[in-house]
């Protein structure tokens, strides 16, 4: 989770149900170490951002980080990990700190305190906390399909019933939406198949790929694998080109995605028409 659910009671919620967590710190909270080295009869309170970064011997990492725009990069940082008791928090609670490192003064590095009950004996864990951290990103891909693409948001429904219909309707219509465009980032010469299971759409697709694509894209990609699928979507919700614009963004995807599903109906009838 983000910084938003660094809540007590949250984390405490957490533990009591025996949930793993890992939630970015927002808080500078007070810390007492709890490690037999730091043990005395008068414990010393420590800010959690100050006290983390100065602990020795940090370990130099490699990790994938995001930056503004939302493009991946790898990045040198540096990272520590250590366990707190923090006040208002029932048990020990594990921090790993990560610090991205640059050279430049022109751009603020990257720095996550990432907060977690989940076990973490050596560097190995350390890092491991900081990859499923990462994994955040999808969902905010996802929440962002869903909003900006399906336009969640701008339903205007009069009962709870029409709208909890519409949101599990979309929330597939997201998913299906994430799967297109992960894949042609990421494993771009699957079969489109992969993604769009249902024979007829299938059927569909092939059949209307010429008139949509151009040129270029065609060059591009292999046909019918599944940047093929999301260029094509893309060229029908009016996306200008892989070449010059990347791929297509989400409201992008849902305009071509729904004139597709337009022309599926009429597809359909003219296959079932006697």
């Amino acid at each position: 989770m983000d910084r938003e659910a660094d809540i007590v009671d949250v984390i405490n919620k957490c533990n009591e149900a025996d949930q793993f967590f890992i939630i970015r710190a927002r808080h500078d909270r007070s810390t007492i170490t709890l490690s037999q080295k730091d043990k005395t009869d008068t414990p010393e309170l420590f800010r959690l951002f100050q006290l983390i970064p100065s602990l020795p011997n940090p370990l130099t990492i490699v990790r994938t980080l995001r930056n503004e725009k939302g493009k991946e990069y790898q990045a040198v940082c540096d990272m520590n990990y250590h366990a707190f008791k923090f006040r208002g928090i029932d048990k020990e609670v594990n921090c790993v700190w990560i610090k991205e490192r640059i050279t430049g003064e022109d751009k603020k590095p990257a720095e996550w305190f990432l907060l977690t009950n989940r076990v973490i004996k050596d560097e190995k864990d350390a890092e491991k906390t900081s990859e499923l951290y990462s994994k955040r990103w999808t969902i905010e891909d996802f929440h962002k399909c869903y909003k900006t693409g399906c336009s969640i948001e701008k339903r205007q429904f009069d009962t709870r019933k029409a709208l909890t219909t519409s949101i599990g309707l979309l929330a597939i219509t997201a998913v299906v939406l994430l799967r297109s465009r992960y894949f042609a980032k990421h494993v771009h010469n699957i079969p489109f198949e992969t993604i769009v299971t249902n024979q007829a759409e299938q059927e569909l697709a092939k059949r209307i790929g010429d008139k949509y694509l151009m040129p270029i894209d065609k060059q591009l990609c292999e046909p019918f694998t599944a940047l093929w699928w999301v260029l094509l979507l893309g060229r029908m919700g009016g996306h200008q080109g892989f070449k010059h614009k990347g791929l297509p963004g989400w409201q992008t995807l849902w305009k071509g995605y729904s004139f597709f599903q337009t022309l599926m109906i009429g597809f359909e009838y003219a296959n079932n028409s006697p």
